[in-house]
């Protein structure tokens, strides 16, 4: 008999996201993740933190009307504008040291991160990891 953890299927979140979004990335393939090694969901860092290796959650901070932080435990670097768009968060992972590169093909010895949204504004950091 298997243990109540073992049935819930903790990447449920992720694998849904594969599935309603394969007509705009066809080459992601669900079925080639190594799921039982991919990280665990966690509220200690979001996909962002975990592509460029700093662990934290990281996003551009809010504010209530009266000036006090909404997301007062999220990270981001006070040098940099609050506005989550698709460029702010290019130009955060190129203060980290990253490079804009030309295509997403894989290159040893390289470490590169794809920086991906939707139409709602959402993004999506995914890391390659180096080999």
């Amino acid at each position: 008999m298997a243990s109540p953890g073992n049935l819930l299927d903790k990447h449920l979140v992720t694998k849904r996201w594969f599935r309603n979004n394969k007509a705009s990335y066809p080459r992601l393939d669900l079925d080639s993740v190594d799921w039982p090694s991919a990280s665990l969901p966690t509220d200690d860092y979001n996909c962002f933190g975990f592509a460029v290796g700093v662990p934290k959650w990281w996003q551009p901070p809010s504010f209530f009307d009266d000036g006090s932080r909404v997301n007062p435990d999220h990270y981001w670097p006070t040098d940099t504008e609050a506005q989550p768009t698709m460029q702010l968060y290019v130009q955060v992972a190129v203060g980290l040291g990253f490079v804009c590169v030309e295509n997403g093909n894989w290159e040893q010895g390289f470490e590169k991160i794809v920086i991906c949204g939707c139409e709602k504004g959402a993004l999506y950091p995914r890391g390659q990891a180096c080999q």
